[in-house]
């Protein structure tokens, strides 16, 4: 028929017409004003944005079996000893690259304090982005240096967003730390928001947002959590 005819040649009107004055300069949201073309450069701008922030896979996956991995794997930062005060829990935000199953946690103890313990574990993230539920945990007597670390199960998902935790109590100790970052973010540890937060406690929360506020940290470095794939 004559009306379904105009309709294909309409389909293939649309379907050849080319993205003429087509910006990719813009990676805000899309906005019910937006044209079909706006629409298109802003979903383009935050694809090639989300792709530039990891670099390519070295390997067949991001995790490798016995190895060890901090919360700003892959990139680099700054390692160095940091002190703990006793009662401060401290959170360093880390996104998971892919699936994977860690079975331990570990600490280094680089100063150690007679009657002193440390304990360090990981926490989901709630509807706010903060952390929440303890996943796993471990501790140690922290009166001698070295690496203290746990066995656990932890089955974790891509693109995940969790906490790392670590909290020392009885007496002060140093351990190895680093410079808080975000997964391909400002070196800046509040410059895109919660990345590295601290609340008081007497030893790990079963959740964390229960019992006391959360402070966005500045310090040069915080504790070093490192988690080793099954």
């Amino acid at each position: 028929p004559e009306g379904s005819s105009n309709l294909y040649h309409t389909t293939q009107r649309v379907r050849d017409t080319t993205l003429t004055g087509l910006s990719i300069a813009s990676a805000t949201p899309i906005t019910a004003a937006d044209t079909v073309l706006e629409a298109a450069g802003k979903l383009q701008r935050q694809a090639t944005d989300n792709a530039a922030l990891l670099p390519p896979l070295f390997d067949t996956a991001w995790y490798k079996t016995g190895l060890y991995y901090d919360a700003v794997y892959p990139y680099y930062t700054t390692i160095g000893i940091t002190t703990l005060t006793v009662g401060a829990l401290f959170f360093c935000k880390r996104k998971i690259l892919d699936d994977v199953t860690f079975n331990e946690l570990s600490v280094n103890v680089t100063t150690a304090a007679a009657s002193s313990n440390v304990f360090y574990g990981v926490y989901a993230s709630d509807a706010n982005g903060l952390p929440s539920t303890l996943l796993a945990s471990g501790s140690a007597s922290s009166d001698t240096t070295g690496i203290k670390s746990t066995a656990v199960t932890l089955a974790l998902t891509k693109g995940q967003v969790v906490w790392d935790a670590c909290l020392c109590t009885g007496a002060p100790i140093g351990v190895t730390g680093f410079q808080p970052i975000f997964q391909g973010k400002a070196v800046s540890p509040t410059a895109n928001g919660t990345v590295a937060l601290m609340r008081t406690a007497a030893s790990l929360p079963a959740d964390a947002s229960v019992g006391g506020a959360f402070i966005p940290l500045t310090a040069s470095r915080i504790p070093r959590v490192a988690l080793r794939a099954a």
